[in-house]
């Protein structure tokens, strides 16, 4: 192998060490949409009174949609990976700065204006008895209720959705049947209001045209390293600082 093409391999390897550790980055950052839902609860307040509808009381509780609703946990990552193959380093780069920018503003949103879903849960002793509920009754324990308004689970759902369709426009209709459903399945298992989804929708559509797509537009997040130990440094240190303070968060929480 000549030098020239042990040169190219090194840096195909960087590549997927470089996507490897964003993706992680993006789960540990994640991660703090406990913590958030713990700060949200200690603000004394709550909106979801402003958010509670006649709809809401109307649906009735149909546990087949967690199946919709869990996957909600995996299919964005399952277009990460058609991302990072279709669309090389560059572009996951900017699916990823989108997705984490939209976090952020999520958690600016919980915060600032603290809105609890309990009030649309059910009581676990009013969840009637079957495997599907239980998986409902999983979520419930899982979701802070105070990460309600507006539902990343929609939002995120969108904003992939909207990042799929400019790749694999055929999987991207089968992926869009999928969110309506999930969409639905937010309200049908009782675990957001139906304004937490229309407002996640509206703030992922919007969050994609303005900065997503614009991003995408000039190119941005196309720089290349001039060392590999600094391109490590600068995505491993990031991760240590993030996972150190999230363990810190969520004990001095409890």
């Amino acid at each position: 192998m000549n030098r020239e093409a042990a040169a190219a391999r090194r840096y195909a390897s960087a590549d997927i060490l470089e996507a490897a550790l964003l993706a992680a980055v993006g789960y540990v950052g994640f991660g703090y949409y406990e913590v958030v839902g713990r700060l949200a609860a200690l603000r004394g307040s709550d909106f979801s009174r402003f958010l509670h509808t006649r709809l809401d009381d109307a649906i009735p509780f149909l546990p087949v949609f967690v199946l919709p609703y869990a996957l909600a946990f995996v299919l964005p990552a399952v277009v990460a990976v058609f991302v990072a193959r279709l669309g090389g380093l560059f572009e996951l780069r900017r699916v990823f700065f989108a997705y984490l920018g939209l976090l952020f503003l999520h958690f600016a949103f919980y915060l600032a204006v603290p809105t609890s879903a309990a009030g649309v849960m059910l009581a676990p002793s009013a969840v009637p008895a079957g495997i599907l509920s239980a998986g409902v009754l999983f979520f419930y324990r899982l979701a802070p209720p105070w990460n309600a308004f507006p539902s990343f689970h929609v939002a995120g759902g969108w904003f992939f959705y909207r990042v799929l369709a400019r790749w694999k426009p055929r999987a991207a209709r089968v992926y869009r049947a999928w969110f309506w459903l999930m969409f639905v399945g937010t309200v049908a298992i009782k675990i957001h209001w139906l304004a937490d989804g229309a407002a996640g929708w509206l703030l992922a559509e919007a969050w994609h045209r303005f900065v997503a797509a614009p991003m995408e537009a000039r190119g941005a997040c196309a720089w290349t390293w001039s060392s590999t130990r600094l391109r490590l440094a600068a995505h491993a240190i990031p991760l240590v600082l993030l996972g150190a303070g999230l363990g810190l968060a969520l004990r001095a929480l409890r």
